[in-house]
């Protein structure tokens, strides 16, 4: 289990900060995924410069614990590029699904053309330079220290996803909100997304996060679970207001995955707590489920 608070406070390290300012930017400009927007450009910009502030200075990342997402995004990165190598009509009409397209090149006297794999190029282009910003994210977290990963990088993510959160209560209520880098829908509890199905996953991941949060704390303190209870209802409505019914899988898989953290931690901290705060969490999650449903209703 990590440990986000045994670390001492220190300055923040250049890797630190060059992160939380790429997550910001994202927040900020990366919730849409067209290739006509705005912020597009702005996000794969932040991103290519995060890169080359670590090349600059030197910062070294490590593999150790991120080889895995790492793999799978080079995983991607082969696959879009594979779907844009141009292949003979021959090959190429032989694959499945392009009988009208087949046809029609016939008839436009384009049969001897090229073509790549993909029936959009130009949207697998854009899908391809689109894997810069989580491989940009990735380096860059890489690069910082194991002591802030543990204790200030979950704090500036679980930060990220209440202000989104923020920002869908105020569309909730009514408030007009345009943000002019996006193709949002007005009207729509969207957050910072262009897509309300991916402002739910975002909002329902930060649910186990902030579980992982306290249950990772050298002492586990009524405050903390307090805290932890509140971000994670206001979490938990905001998703369902986003009325996603993806939403409503995530949230599943995040209630499920938060329960499995906590009673890991309550398990291996029970004589760190006394029986009046074990009976204050019991009272408090009941009294959360209780609030839960009549808000729901």
């Amino acid at each position: 289990m990590a440990n986000f608070s045994r670390a001492p406070l220190t300055r923040p390290s250049a890797g630190l900060l060059i992160l939380a300012g790429l997550l910001i930017i994202v927040l900020l400009t990366g919730g849409g995924s067209r290739s006509d927007l705005l912020g597009q450009a702005i996000v794969r910009f932040a991103a290519a410069a995060a890169l080359a502030l670590v090349l600059i200075l030197d910062l070294r990342p490590t593999l150790q614990g991120i080889r895995v997402p790492l793999t799978l995004l080079m995983a991607m990165v082969v696959l879009n590029a594979l779907q844009l190598i141009p292949l003979p009509q021959a090959i190429w009409g032989g694959l499945p699904g392009r009988e009208v397209a087949v046809e029609a090149a016939h008839y436009l006297g384009l049969g001897s053309l090229s073509r790549p794999i993909s029936l959009t190029p130009a949207l697998t282009r854009n899908a391809l330079i689109s894997l810069i910003v989580p491989i940009a994210v990735l380096v860059v977290y890489a690069a910082v220290p194991q002591h802030e990963r543990q204790r200030a990088v979950p704090i500036l993510l679980l930060g990220c996803i209440v202000f989104s959160a923020l920002v869908g209560l105020v569309q909730f209520a009514g408030t007009a909100f345009d943000n002019p880098l996006l193709n949002d829908t007005p009207g729509i509890a969207s957050g910072l997304f262009a897509n309300r199905n991916h402002q739910a996953l975002f909002l329902a991941s930060g649910i186990p996060l902030a579980v992982g949060w306290i249950a990772g704390a050298r002492k586990i303190s009524l405050w903390r679970w307090l805290a932890v209870g509140g971000i994670s209802l206001i979490l938990l409505l905001m998703t369902l207001a986003t009325g996603s019914r993806a939403g409503l899988v995530a949230i599943a898989f995040a209630l499920g995955a938060s329960a499995v953290i906590a009673w890991r931690a309550t398990r291996e901290s029970q004589r760190m707590m006394s029986k009046r705060m074990r009976l204050s969490l019991i009272a408090g999650v009941a009294l959360t489920l209780v609030a839960v449903t009549g808000a729901t209703i």
